[in-house]
């Protein structure tokens, strides 16, 4: 459907144009509150939880940051950047945008006018600056920059890894770090400093080979080949089963990889590594949602609500996801880790081409261009209400869902 704006009335621009609504009174109260629940965190459960809560919204600001500075850039009128959602705590105005925090901790965002067509509260001094009335290029790098600023984040959390963390001289040079008395690697005799090189003939490299092995051949005999003391010993062993009730025939070895020695890189070197690990976790990062989603993988989710077993096969619920960040931050090499996935995970599912996520406004942008061959054209975004509604409701029990695998692990 085509819907034809008004052309600005250049009289009209000017001073009704810096006409603003007047702020409602607020108090730095609101702020300490945020502030003290935040402090809470570490006080109550873990710094390292506190340490990547705090991480993960300076993250959204950034975020925020960049819609912020593209539209700015684009000559696009900022009227709001807020930090959370819900009721205004405290704000404050600076020219023509009004800043602040709010209540609910569930993401931030910066208001420009225009958004689409069904926004049709814009005062008519503002329609030559609102989203919609601004170039294709505009509206699309504007809709594109808070994903670009998350890789940029994880680009430069990967540099600071390499350089001041390091990686281990070859990632493929495991050993056992830990053998779990009374189970299979314990009766087998493996000791820690071996390496499981072969089992059966079948040569491995890396420890995710031998675990993916293991967990594939539960109770069964099989000769394991170690490398020890710089010689290769054959044992017998039988893989084990998992006693977990979620796990029922899942194989296991009992033994945990030692953490090899890291060495920082060199930070010329570190430039262009940073961009290969940043392209292969980009990658893993795909992959992962395309398990998440796939039929199998949406099954292995069914059935983990149905049975309140665990899957491996989802993303992680904010429970979840604050436990997993408590363990990790409580070193820097592993808080970068998960700063840097959840950064890359974040950049590729807010890309999505579905609104409300900032790839349906980049969708409509390019759907508007393409029709747009001798006049402007304006999307009728009110037709895709119904599969935003849809999406929005799917999004809902996936929280759900997942923050009750959350509490139930």
């Amino acid at each position: 459907m085509r819907a034809a704006w008004p052309a600005p009335d250049p009289e009209a621009l000017g001073e009704s144009a810096r006409v603003e609504e007047p702020i409602p009174p607020t108090s730095p109260f609101g702020v300490l509150l945020v502030v003290g629940l935040l402090l809470s965190i570490g006080v109550l459960y873990s710094w390292g939880a506190f340490i990547f809560v705090v991480a993960l919204v300076v993250c959204i600001f950034l975020h925020e940051l960049g819609h912020y500075l593209a539209a700015k850039r684009a000559g696009m009128k900022v009227t709001q950047f807020f930090l959370f959602f819900g009721p205004r705590l405290w704000s404050f105005r600076r020219g023509e945008t009004e800043y602040g925090i709010r209540a609910l901790p569930l993401g931030a965002f910066v208001k420009v006018p225009g958004m689409h067509n069904m926004d049709a509260d814009v005062a008519a001094g503002d329609e030559a600056r609102t989203f919609r009335q601004a170039p294709f290029h505009s509206r699309f790098l504007m809709a594109a920059a808070g994903s670009c600023m998350h890789f940029l984040i994880a680009l430069v959390l990967l540099f600071v890894s390499l350089v001041f963390v390091g990686r281990p001289a070859s990632e493929n040079d495991w050993t056992i770090g830990a053998v779990e008395p009374g189970l299979a690697a314990a009766s087998a005799g493996l000791q820690t400093g071996d390496r499981i090189v072969a089992i059966d003939g079948t040569r491995f490299v890396t420890y995710e080979a031998v675990v993916l092995f293991i967990r594939s051949h539960p109770a069964t005999a099989a000769s394991f080949t170690v490398l020890r003391n710089g010689s290769e010993v054959v044992l017998p062993a039988t893989i084990g089963t998992n006693p977990d009730k979620c796990l029922q025939g899942v194989g296991l070895l009992g033994i945990r990889p030692d953490v090899p020695a890291l060495s920082p890189v060199n930070p010329v070197r570190s430039v262009p590594q940073s961009f290969e690990e940043f392209g292969r976790t980009v990658g893993l990062s795909v992959q992962a949602l395309g398990q998440i989603f796939s039929p199998s993988g949406l099954g292995s989710y069914g059935k983990a609500i149905s049975s309140g077993c665990n899957t491996d096969k989802r993303m992680l619920g904010p429970i979840g996801a604050a436990k997993a960040g408590a363990g990790l931050c409580s070193s820097l090499d592993g808080c970068l880790a998960i700063l840097i996935s959840a950064n890359i995970f974040i950049g590729i599912v807010n890309w999505f081409p579905m609104l409300p996520f900032d790839g349906g406004h980049m969708l409509v942008a390019v759907y508007e261009k393409v029709r747009s061959r001798k006049r402007r054209y304006y999307a009728d975004v009110s037709k895709l209400l119904p599969f935003t509604y849809a999406l929005v409701a799917v999004m809902l029990l996936l929280f759900l869902g997942n923050t009750y695998l959350d509490l139930r692990s």
